[in-house]
């Protein structure tokens, strides 16, 4: 989707000076159920006439506008259950107001950079940049598509750095999804994926992880940073998930799932359909 997203004036308006004001009356906003269920409607509702509008456009393919949508609905409908249930900390709502409220809606993240780039190369930059910072995991599952081991193979902490920094100056990117490896077996230079999160907090961090390394520490500074998505992995249940993940995996990543619900950090699920497993997830 587009690098900023235009909502009605009246609510727009009506979050402009929520944000400018005071973060804390954008919290309390934020819970309420009526606000709740207007802001997501005007969303889904973008993002549906949006997806309308590229299929008119012989430019871009259906493939594409599609998943684009379908993403965009998973992750509205995931921050509606979240703040619904209660499970989004103080801290991520100050980071959805700041990464997501201001930057796209408002500030239009580096429209100007965006600008130059559709000059210069004739068409719109990538809506997100994919970085796979290491090849560590501290798992073996079968058949692992990064093929991923206890090596250290990894990009220098500085390099990452500076292709998030320079997407943003040169692209106007401020979505960022990170895989692997394990991300969190990820380590340069005295730093890891956490750090990335709290430097760039202009931007909104998407992961893919199995979460077995996230430890107490590690979910409250996340709860804190406030701009990151975590995709756990799991085959289905506890049976299929262990027979590749190995024994003992599935509880422990309930476990990490019930710290990160208890420090308000938001997760979804990534599951990899096989002919093992199909039935199951779906």
């Amino acid at each position: 989707m587009s690098n900023q997203i235009k909502l009605p004036h009246e609510l727009q308006k009506l979050l402009i000076n929520v944000s400018t004001s005071s973060p804390e009356k954008f919290i309390k906003l934020a819970k309420n159920p009526i606000i709740q269920k207007t802001a997501v409607h005007e969303v889904e509702k973008l993002i549906f006439n949006h997806l309308l509008s590229t299929r008119e456009d012989s430019t871009v393919f259906p493939g594409i506008a599609d998943d684009r949508a379908a993403m965009g609905l998973a992750i509205t409908g995931s921050i509606e259950r979240g703040l619904k249930n209660g499970y989004l900390s103080d801290d991520y709502l100050r980071g959805i107001l700041n990464n997501l409220v201001k930057t796209l809606f408002f500030e239009r993240g580096d429209e100007t950079a965006v600008d130059r780039f559709e000059k210069e190369f004739g068409l719109r930059p990538p809506s997100f940049l994919l970085i796979s910072p290491g090849k560590a995991c501290n798992l073996r599952c079968k058949g692992c598509y990064a093929d991923s081991d206890n090596e250290c193979n990894a990009l220098e902490w500085h390099i990452v750095d500076r292709m998030i920094r320079e997407a943003k100056e040169l692209w106007g990117v401020r979505f960022i999804v990170i895989s692997g490896g394990e991300p969190f077996a990820y380590r340069s230079e005295g730093k890891g994926i956490v750090d990335l999160c709290e430097k760039h907090t202009d931007c909104f961090f998407m992961t893919y992880t199995n979460s077995t390394l996230i430890t107490e520490r590690v979910s409250e500074r996340l709860a804190k940073a406030g701009n990151m998505l975590l995709c756990i992995s799991v085959e289905g249940w506890q049976e299929r998930t262990d027979e590749r993940r190995g024994e003992g995996v599935y509880n422990r990543i309930l476990a990490v799932m019930d710290q990160l619900r208890e420090d308000g950090v938001p997760f979804g699920l990534s599951l990899t359909g096989t002919r093992y497993n199909a039935e199951e997830i779906l």
